[in-house]
């Protein structure tokens, strides 16, 4: 069952091949540096520090990262259940906030996502960054309460899908049941390791040593090894890096 998934990722990587040319590798279309997952023009951010202060729940996050604006803005009681040398679980959304009406529809749905994970006891994290496919990041941290952020957004997305949210490629992240692949994706990270990013450029380079030549099964895998990738699941460590 696992190699006739990698051979599906394999494929996959193939039907990349115009993009990555166009990009100039594979390493920087997967990494999102390519023109094709940069920030839109007039793109804005959340205020969600401010809603979670609103809201009286914000915590200041225990891990502080030295690049501006890459420290989460937490729930309270998102730092009682981080492990520094844990795993966590992101959610990559693609937003379209090029207006201040936008981002007023986008503050609205960031918000209906606390107060429905504070009512059902979730801690949440959340940032912002400069991709067009993480224009929001929710952190999640035990795989049960991912389950149940993914049925939040699965619930309150219908309502969003349409007015608010932008198609990216989000490659090799994980599907969540109910909501478009190119709206939103998810991946295992750790609080202190490479980001997801960072391992999809990783695996690019991997798979761009072995051009010109036809990527297999065995090269592929190898590609999602030395990158620390799952490669039956990209968007899973393979070991923790």
């Amino acid at each position: 069952m696992e190699q006739h998934i990698i051979e599906g990722n394999v494929r996959y990587v193939e039907s990349l091949g115009p993009l990555a040319q166009k990009a100039g590798s594979y390493a920087i279309l997967l990494s999102g540096s390519g023109d094709i997952s940069r920030r839109p023009p007039g793109q804005r951010s959340l205020p969600d520090e401010a809603i979670l202060r609103d809201l009286g729940i914000y915590e200041e996050c225990s891990i502080k990262h030295p690049t501006p604006g890459f420290t989460l803005r937490t729930m309270r009681g998102f730092n009682t259940l981080l492990d520094p040398d844990g795993f966590m679980y992101k959610f990559y959304l693609s937003l379209d906030l090029t207006n201040q009406s936008q981002v007023d529809l986008g503050s609205q749905f960031y918000r209906e996502i606390v107060e429905k994970s504070q009512e059902r006891g979730i801690v949440l994290a959340s940032k912002y960054w400069t991709h067009a496919y993480d224009s929001l990041n929710l952190y999640t941290i035990t795989p049960d309460h991912t389950d149940r952020v993914a049925e939040i957004l699965g619930e309150v997305y219908p309502g969003y899908a349409e007015k608010l949210f932008s198609s990216t490629p989000h490659f090799f992240q994980g599907r969540v049941p109910g909501i478009r692949e190119d709206h939103i994706g998810f991946v295992q990270e750790v609080p202190t390791g490479l980001s997801h990013s960072h391992r999809m450029r990783e695996l690019g380079k991997g798979i761009d040593a072995f051009l010109p030549h036809r990527l297999t099964v065995p090269t592929f895998t190898t590609a999602a090894h030395a990158s620390f990738v799952n490669p039956a699941k990209p968007w899973l460590l393979y070991t923790k890096r």
